[in-house]
């Protein structure tokens, strides 16, 4: 109980310092009056009297220092002092602690804030229950036996090829498929373009996720035939259009004018399983009919659109998966091969194998594949810079520690103790250390997103990058701990000299006497030196990496490249309508102020849909395969794509089947020979027609799928052609003019031609 109270007064203390301190100035202040009194009551002029007290008194300080180990704890008081005096030295040093910081902050900031991306892109997992149980199920090689259209950013499988996985695996606990799609969604009075996800009934449960609101989309849910029932938003777009008011349940949510009841949000922090990107409404499978009227392709074996992950069961290893997949892909692809394929293209098809791969990180859609390498190139450089700071930092310390040798060995001649000193050193380095890792924290969070900034987001909406950057903590505590570390060893340098000789030495010496003497000054510098050249020319590398990345010719101009989506499905237009419809709005987009050109297309470049199909080109007689797409009047002159021989599509090409080839078309299949006037044939299943086009034109070649991927042979067909044309189209066109005030332009123009006509928000 003693000890206890002792404990409990000395814990007083601390929190009444201010009135102890005061009492004790006091109370000596008092016992020194009485002092000088007795002097001069004995005869002692004022002066004399004072001075005599003071020397019978002895040292006030003392004294104090006596009195507050009695009432505070003397390792607290000690190391309090220790800590003001710190506070003061780097105050009457601001150069010094200034520069020493910020290169810490530099150093440190910069490390972490390219590790957040790196583990944004790389290396974090799914925010999912036991992501290291995910993996991805697609082709061994997905370039060949496929044939079709491909709509997503990731077209893995068919619908009814993801029917057979589900059906016939037996080493998933459970298995999903999803797809990305854009959607027109109508909210608080206006319809706009979101982030769409197609999901299969056990999407969210495989994947052991909870709702924030409401309930997830079941197995019930995604039933052929289930029509327009249950969506689920996530909780950004929860946030962004209603505020994260819970009565949204049950609300209908306008989908491609379709009404659809919110059932759930998604929780906070789930963007997805694809990295890079995310998703504002997700949609049962099996609702593709519905919103998507024009197409079929919920059941066509020939359009992919579809990815799956499944979930490996307790004690099945990506292997033994890998070996089940493969069994049974000989029955799933011959249960699902496209009545069009000729015989070569479905024995390449028959022939492919389904595999299992890891997908705990979530899966890529060129995002990793484009990025991981010049980000780890970046935090190697960052690295370089974090040594250099800290080579820095040691030769900013070892000046300053000659000029303090002097200080340290007076103390020590004056009675400190070697210990003390020590820790003082070791404070100062401390508070250094500190402030730098502190503001390294900040500077790492505005470097990470400036960063992001820079990289080259896809210009649509569709394709968008999205990436959550968090602080990462292993890397952060790393590069903090190397600072500390090195703020530590080299701020004792004048107490490591000082233990190696007498005191009386270092008062004699100067401090230029004793800074030339550190011959570890010469080496930092050198291997400064050393490590700058190598990251001016790792950087140099790295920019020019960059430039080449920016400098890849799409075949065609980027700037000022806008593009919209109108949809015409609500008006019901005829068949024999709708090319007329259209064309009537591209005139009156073309009549906008500020629009240069614009034309029609029907897969905008670089959005990840595109269609490949079979083809006999005259003269050749042997199938091989082709991309294809359609335009309208006009598309290469508005998009600057260089027009090589041959002509243009007029809408005079309407009664005749026409196309125009680009230069890979012609190399791979013509030898490089001039292909105007020459025909090719697009081969059909048997009992279709097997439509003929003459080739009246060359262009350069231009990017299809992807700003990587090498150029593909392509075949533009006439749209006007179409005979039975969609109730939608894009639109590309160029102008100056900016993005908002354009949207409102081009919404106008479309109204006057057709009121119930929707236009999906522009993008650049």
């Amino acid at each position: 109980m003693r000890r206890l109270g002792a404990f409990y007064r000395r814990l007083l203390g601390l929190v009444r310092r201010r009135r102890l301190e005061q009492d004790l100035d006091d109370e000596l202040a008092f016992h020194l009056a009485m002092r000088e009194a007795d002097h001069r009551e004995a005869g002692l002029s004022p002066d004399s009297a004072h001075v005599a007290a003071r020397r019978q008194f002895g040292s006030v300080t003392l004294l104090k220092e006596q009195a507050r180990e009695a009432w505070t704890f003397p390792s607290f008081e000690s190391w309090w002092q220790d800590l003001r005096f710190a506070v003061r030295f780097l105050r009457r040093a601001p150069g010094f602690t200034v520069v020493t910081i910020l290169t810490l902050v530099l150093g440190i900031g910069a490390n972490a804030a390219i590790f957040q991306l790196l583990d944004a892109v790389r290396l974090r997992t799914l925010a999912v229950d036991h992501p290291d149980q995910l993996v991805e199920v697609h082709a061994a090689d997905m370039t060949r036996g496929r044939m079709g259209h491909f709509s997503g950013r990731r077209p893995a499988v068919t619908y009814p090829l993801w029917e057979q996985i589900r059906d016939r695996q037996r080493v998933f606990s459970g298995v999903f498929a999803w797809g990305a799609t854009p959607l027109n969604v109508g909210t608080g009075g206006r319809a706009h373009y979101v982030q769409g996800l197609w999901v299969s009934g056990g999407f969210f449960s495989v994947l052991g996720l909870h709702p924030a609101a409401g309930r997830l989309l079941l197995p019930a849910d995604d039933q052929v035939g289930c029509g327009l029932s249950a969506v689920v938003i996530s909780d950004a777009f929860w946030q962004a259009e209603y505020g994260r008011d819970a009565r949204v349940i049950g609300k209908a949510l306008r989908i491609n004018d379709h009404p659809v009841d919110i059932v759930g949000v998604a929780p906070a922090g789930f963007d997805g399983v694809e990295i890079g990107r995310t998703f504002d409404v997700a949609v049962p499978v099996c609702a593709q009919p519905n919103l998507e009227s024009d197409t079929g392709q919920l059941h066509d074996r020939g359009w992919w659109w579809l990815a799956v992950m499944g979930r490996l069961k307790p004690g099945v290893t990506i292997h033994e998966a890998s070996a089940q997949l493969e069994s049974m892909s000989a029955e799933s692809f011959a249960a699902t091969a496209p009545l069009a394929f000729l015989p070569d293209v479905r024995q390449a098809y028959l022939a492919t194998k389904l595999r299992a791969f890891p997908a705990q990180t979530g899966v890529s859609t060129g995002l990793r594949e484009e990025y991981s390498t010049p980000l780890w190139v970046l935090f190697g450089m960052t690295g370089f810079v974090l040594v250099i700071a800290c080579a820095n930092v040691s030769n900013l310390l070892l000046v300053r520690a000659a000029v303090r040798e002097r200080e340290m060995a007076l103390r020590l001649a004056l009675g400190a103790a070697h210990r003390r000193i020590v820790r003082q050193l070791l404070i100062e380095s401390a508070m250094l250390a500190l402030g730098g890792t502190a503001l390294g924290a900040g500077v790492a969070v505005v470097l990470s997103r400036a960063v992001l900034a820079l990289f080259h987001a896809d210009e649509f909406q569709f394709m968008a990058i999205s990436l959550r950057v968090l602080l990462n903590w292993h890397v952060f505590a790393f590069a903090a701990a190397l600072a500390s570390v090195t703020c530590l060893l080299f701020g004792l340098v004048p107490a490591i000299r000082l233990a190696r000789s007498a005191p009386h030495t270092a008062i004699k010496s100067s401090g230029r006497g004793l800074s030339e003497r550190f011959g570890m000054r010469g080496s930092l510098v050198t291997a400064q030196v050393g490590l700058s050249l190598m990251l001016l020319i790792g950087a140099f590398l790295f920019v020019q990496t960059l430039h080449n990345l920016e400098r890849q010719h799409a075949g065609f101009n980027t700037d000022h490249l806008v593009w919209a989506s109108i949809d015409y499905q609500r008006a019901d237009l005829p068949m024999d309508r709708r090319h007329a419809v259209r064309r009537a709005i591209l005139e009156r987009i073309q009549a906008i102020p500020g629009v240069e050109s614009v034309a029609s297309v029907q897969q905008v470049p670089l959005t990840g849909e595109s269609a490949m199909g079979p083809i006999v080109v005259d003269g050749i007689g042997q199938q091989t395969q082709s991309y294809f797409t359609h335009v309208g009047a006009g598309y290469f002159q508005m998009m600057q794509t260089q027009l090589l021989a041959g002509r243009d599509f007029s809408e005079q090409d309407v009664r005749s089947r026409v196309a125009i080839v680009n230069h890979t078309f012609t190399r791979q299949f013509l030898h490089g020979a001039n292909p105007v006037g020459r025909t090719f044939q697009i081969r059909a299943a048997p009992g279709q027609s097997e439509p003929a086009y003459e080739i009246v034109g060359l262009v350069e070649d231009t990017k299809y799928n992807d700003l990587r991927e090498p150029f593909q042979p392509i075949a533009f067909l006439f749209d006007g052609q179409i005979e039975r044309p969609f109730s939608n189209f894009n639109v590309v066109l160029r102008s100056q003019r900016p993005v908002g005030e354009l949207t409102m332009s081009v919404t106008q123009a479309v109204a006057t031609v057709n009121a119930q006509a929707v236009v999906f928000t522009p993008h650049v």
